[in-house]
């Protein structure tokens, strides 16, 4: 079924993330401890990995591997304290604003 969504149902992810996760991360964890040197340090290149791992039981770190069920693997954490996030509850629009573009879609499809 198709459910029309409306502007109070839409919630403010733009605001909410950066309170719990890490933009960006400098190092694995395997390679961000003092004893390794900076050249070995391994840093988070979204577009060379090719398979990403979440699981329930280690919130906030993604296990990446450069091919598809490989064995070689690095794990990066994001989440930024050990206290599971609260999801976001505000909504994206105050009462009666809605986006340019939710604006545009939704009259492109009424014509």
């Amino acid at each position: 079924s198709v459910h029309m969504v409306k502007t109070d149902e839409i919630l403010n992810f733009k605001d909410w993330w950066p309170l719990s996760y890490k933009k960006s991360t400098s190092a694995s964890d395997e390679t961000s401890g003092r004893n390794v040197p900076k050249k070995d340090k391994e840093p988070f290149k979204l577009s060379t990995y090719k398979q990403f791992c979440f699981s329930s039981r280690t919130k906030g770190k993604v296990v990446v591997k450069p091919f598809i069920d490989g064995m070689i693997s690095s794990t990066f954490t994001f989440l930024k304290c050990d206290k599971p996030p609260e999801l976001p509850n505000q909504p994206a629009y105050p009462q009666g604003k809605v986006s340019l573009n939710l604006f545009l879609k939704i009259c492109s499809t009424k014509i």
